[in-house]
């Protein structure tokens, strides 16, 4: 094993019962160490962090477990290998990786390709000065740089490849420019959304891949202000109406997969103790927002309320995909323009088009 993982997740947090309560596993402990070593090395991803900082960790092992929010992980192995391999990484080329975490990654690309030709960037210094050690205990020393990420890191440009490990919601403008002529851009754009992209005159452009595996959404994405829509939404003052489309859709990974290109929204699906499902859409714009649920008489409703009526919005994108045949993700493809536009199609460039909202 030329790179071993477990050098770079010494320790990570395992929601048991998928339930948000996370317990703490280390290698140390004698007790978890059968269990993290067998974590390690599965082809799962393993949260690394989570608040931002390591004071959860700190309450998880005082407690025993801890509430919060992921803000980092060491990817599942068997996803680093298929982007490296979507991305013909090869001898010579000079690759951007965005988002550090761990490090791991940034050591198979300088196994693959040598130090020198390596920059990582990620905005924690903490997760970069802890890949830093370990990169260095296992003598890789590929640049690594705290900073925004969206911004790249114009100094190593230009990239032959970017490989970005976290979810954003667009392509930014600096990543292309930082990217050779007919260099590659993979990068997920939300809820699994990777899309691989060749860069042509100032523009870039590619399908999506098959695959629905998501990552962490980049930091600088801040879905507070959406989330809070949950405690602050008014039923009294919105827009009421049946819903055409029943919230169970978006159970399908294809229409979801659309669903999060084509709607400016967060999804989030909520049991209340009554035990009808209600399904929200909560926009990133932090005041837009819509409810679907069906009512103790079978009837499926919606409430919306907002300057992006985003159920309505939700159906349309559901009846596009219905006319289309229902294609698969693979059909679908994106272009970054020169103006920043983005546009999702499907089956050729131009042929069936949709602006994406910013």
């Amino acid at each position: 094993m030329r790179v071993p993982r477990h050098a770079f997740v010494p320790r990570f947090f395992l929601d048991r019962e998928h339930r948000g309560h996370f317990t703490p596993i280390d290698g140390i402990n004698p007790a978890q160490h059968a269990e993290w070593l067998s974590k390690v090395y599965s082809n799962e991803p393993l949260i690394t962090q989570i608040g931002g900082d390591d004071t959860a960790w700190t309450t998880a092992v005082e407690t025993g477990s801890t509430g919060g929010v992921p803000t980092s992980s060491s990817t599942m192995p068997g996803l680093m290998a298929l982007m490296l391999e979507v991305l013909g990484i090869a001898g010579g080329m000079r690759v951007l990786e965005v988002g550090t975490g761990t490090g791991y990654n940034a050591a198979l690309l300088c196994e693959r390709l040598g130090p020198e030709w390596v920059t990582s960037i990620d905005v924690d210094p903490l997760l970069v000065n802890a890949a830093r050690e370990r990169l260095a205990a296992l003598g890789y020393a590929p640049a690594l740089v705290a900073a925004d990420g969206t911004l790249g890191h114009p100094a190593g440009a230009p990239y032959d490849r970017i490989l970005v490990t976290v979810a954003v919601p667009q392509i930014p403008r600096a990543w292309i420019e930082q990217t050779r002529e007919q260099g590659r851009i993979l990068a997920d754009i939300g809820s699994g959304a990777l899309a691989l992209l060749t860069v042509r005159n100032g523009a870039a452009e590619g399908h999506f891949l098959p695959d629905c595996r998501g990552f962490i959404p980049i930091r600088a994405e801040n879905a507070r202000a959406a989330l809070g829509l949950l405690q602050t939404a008014d039923m009294t003052n919105s827009e009421r109406r049946p819903a055409a489309l029943d919230g169970h859709e978006l159970d399908d990974p294809t229409f979801r997969f659309l669903a999060t290109l084509r709607v400016p929204a967060h999804h989030v699906e909520l049991l209340p103790e009554c035990g009808s499902r209600q399904f929200w859409l909560l926009g990133r714009d932090g005041s837009s927002w819509a409810c679907q649920a069906t009512d103790d008489h079978g009837r499926s409703n919606v409430a919306q309320h907002g300057t992006h009526r985003l159920w309505d919005e939700l159906e349309a994108a559901h009846r596009d995909w219905g006319t289309l045949g229902r294609p698969a993700r693979e059909m679908f493809g994106l272009t970054v323009r020169q103006d920043g536009r983005h546009v999702l199609w499907c089956g050729e460039a131009g042929e069936h088009e949709w602006e994406l909202p910013c």
